[in-house]
């Protein structure tokens, strides 16, 4: 007797029936997901057009409002306290009446409190003489309003200036005097100049923040210590690969010998494990030339106390002597110390080393940032480092001085001899955090050293130094991925390799498209095993009970597969109810024939 396999007849219909119902019972849950996340969008809109709707009521009421002054009235109250009083002046006066009304009406009541004013409110049926003095008093507000605005301005810039870093109030007073003003005190100064003054440098300090990120104060976010970056999973998208990756980088610096130079708290910054990994090969690469070299730009009558003392520190140790540096042609200073690691101290004054060369002369000054970026092109590893005998503080500028006996600490902790990078910076754990940004690797590491400083409750963080070690991209290292490899073949179990692995990893980075995908994969091999048994390879005999039950075990595992994959998508009870059964009748069209005889 040959078996045949065809479909019931109820199977027939069902065929039919079951894929128009599961597309329609999952339109509709798509449906409902859309209609909830519009509705939510709906409630939570800001609405924007209120003040408008109620300008408009207004001018219906009494007048006629203009319209290319919408505005938000809460938002251009703080963006008056914030802006300069000639701005201020200039906007309030170009209010309308109705405008002014309206703006200040819906001002909170302290505020018209403090301001000793009584918004005044139209009905639409007031006398000619009623209007005259409606708007007689709105006048009167618009003055109270602007003194208002103009005082608060002023008092918030006077607060600024008190609380100036030390030397910016210095600075602050040298712009103005570029402008033709006198002033010699600074919270007396005009407060347009100061907001010039504070534009000017915030495009200054945005700019070297752009050529230089690790020295932005504001932004201690990039910089993170080699703990903090592996397990934050900032390099890697996946944090299941992360930890492998942690682990096998882990592992190196144990054996390495690289916690020596005390890496643990120095701060990085890398995209990725590449990077990284470079800068720590290269941590153990000699610094140019092999031993630091030592110049002073300062002047040898003026500065001579300091000199001495620091010149003391640095031969004790069996250093060179130490040279001073007597002009400021920044191309010849660097070509003389071509492939060389310079330590440069002088003193500084906002972004500049300048040298006092007694009265009548003219000061020397030297451009910190520039004189950073000619010696890394010239591979000149440049130390600049600022020296300050009088006082120490938060200066303002590039870089902020230090005293000259922590210098003194700094140069007789530095090794004689032929140093590494790793052996060179370390000396710098002494005086301040070091930070390392790898962004340009390929080209050179940007090192960083910032010191904290506290005065009271108030706690600055402030860079010390800035230097660029120029190391152009070589192949002699291994990379990062090949030891990886390596260390995953000793260390990695053989649940998360080879064909598990992989789709371990593939479930990882999109569960929702890998489920969907092993499930359809198996309903695919159940169907084409259908197929081949009706039409390929056809038995003499009845089909056994183990090959049916092998069939719908498939398609009971697809069932599974897809299952989850909904229940990913909605995963609430009632959404995992739907999922349930929409993924039953999916299963169910695929489901295999059943046997007749024939």
């Amino acid at each position: 007797m040959q078996a045949k396999i065809v479909r019931c007849g109820k199977f027939s219909n069902r065929l039919l029936k079951l894929p128009l119902f599961a597309t329609l019972l999952l339109f509709v849950i798509c449906a409902q997901h859309v209609n909830a996340a519009t509705s939510a969008k709906a409630n939570t809109a800001p609405h924007e057009n209120v003040a408008e709707a109620h300008t408009k009521q207004h001018a219906q009421a009494g007048g006629s409002v203009s319209a290319k002054h919408s505005f938000s009235p809460a938002r251009n109250h703080e963006a008056l306290l914030n802006g300069s009083p000639r701005d201020a002046r200039v906007w309030i006066n170009n209010l309308s009446t109705i405008e002014l009304e309206f703006h200040l009406g819906s001002l909170n009541h302290d505020t018209l409190k403090k301001m000793e004013i009584e918004p005044t409110f139209r009905t639409g049926s007031e006398t000619g003489m009623q209007l005259q003095q409606l708007n007689s008093m709105t006048e009167i507000n618009r003055k109270k309003y602007i003194d208002y605005i103009t005082s608060s301005i002023s008092e918030q810039t006077k607060n600024f200036v008190l609380n100036l870093k030390p030397g910016a109030a210095d600075l602050l007073l040298e712009f103005a005097h570029d402008k033709g003003i006198k002033e010699q005190d600074p919270s007396k100064l005009n407060t347009e100049v100061i907001q010039e003054w504070q534009r000017a440098l915030s495009k200054e300090l945005k700019e070297l923040s752009d050529k230089f990120p690790l020295h932005d104060e504001s932004g201690y976010e990039l910089r993170k210590t080699i703990l903090q970056m592996t397990s934050d999973h900032s390099l890697l998208s996946s944090s299941h690969e992360n930890e492998y990756a942690k682990n096998a980088l882990y592992d190196y610096l144990k054996t390495s010998g690289l916690s020596k130079y005390g890496i643990e708290r120095w701060d990085f910054r890398a995209e990725h494990y590449e990077a990284l990994w470079e800068v720590l090969h290269r941590l153990n690469d000699p610094i140019p030339g092999g031993e630091p070299e030592l110049v002073f730009f300062l002047d040898s009558a003026l500065a001579r106390s300091s000199i001495v003392k620091m010149s003391e520190a640095w031969t004790e140790q069996g250093h060179l002597d130490p040279r001073l540096l007597s002009h400021q042609d920044s191309s010849r200073f660097l070509s003389e110390f071509s492939g060389k690691t310079l330590i440069l101290i002088g003193h500084i004054e906002n972004r500049q080393f300048v040298q006092d060369r007694g009265a009548g002369q003219d000061p020397l000054r030297l451009d910190i940032p520039a004189l950073i970026e000619q010696a890394q092109q010239r591979g000149v590893f440049l130390v600049p480092i600022g020296c300050n005998s009088a006082k120490e503080g938060a200066f303002f500028g590039f870089t902020r001085p230090i005293h000259s006996d922590e210098v003194a600490e700094l140069l007789k902790a530095i090794p004689v001899g032929t140093l590494s990078l790793g052996a060179f910076l370390s000396s710098f754990n002494k005086i301040g955090s070091i930070s390392i940004d790898a962004e340009n690797f390929n080209q050179y590491l940007e090192v960083t050293v910032h010191k904290s400083t506290s005065a009271g409750d108030i706690k600055d963080e402030s860079a010390i130094t800035v230097a660029r070690y120029a190391s152009p991209l070589r192949g002699s290292n291994p990379p990062f991925s090949a030891y990886q490899a390596s260390w995953e073949s000793a260390n990695r179990p053989i649940t998360d390799s080879g064909g598990i692995g992989a789709w371990r990893a593939s479930y990882r980075s999109g569960p929702i498209k890998t489920l969907f995908g092993t499930g359809l994969t198996l309903a695919l091999c159940g169907a084409a095993w259908i197929h081949i048994r009706k039409n390929i390879i056809r038995r003499r005999k009845l089909i056994s009970r183990s090959e049916m039950w092998a069939l719908r075990g498939v398609f009971a595992v697809a069932f599974i597969f897809f299952a989850g994959a909904l229940v990913r998508i909605f995963w609430t009870i009632g959404w995992m109810t739907l999922a349930l059964a929409a993924a039953f009748f999916l299963a169910c069209i695929l489901e295999p024939d059943k046997k007749e005889r024939a």
